[in-house]
């Protein structure tokens, strides 16, 4: 069998990662699978690995954009 062409590129991964970065998260592993969706793993901003909690990291960033619109 030959090789399939990938569904995504290299600037689709840059994208994602630095839009993830860009909200203030730590990227620390990318996940691409075979049907093409990105996984960004992200790590607490103590450089720790994040743990499950009740707050997504969504809501962590709106609070932060809320936070910050207050300034």
């Amino acid at each position: 069998m030959g090789k399939q062409k990938s569904c995504f590129t290299v600037s689709d991964v840059k994208r994602a990662v630095a839009a993830v970065s860009g909200s203030g998260l730590t990227v620390f592993g990318v996940t691409i699978s075979n049907d093409g969706s990105i996984r960004i793993d992200t790590a607490a901003n103590d450089g720790g690995r994040a743990t499950d909690s009740a707050t997504s990291s969504f809501d962590q960033w709106k609070s932060k954009r809320a936070a910050s619109d207050d300034d």
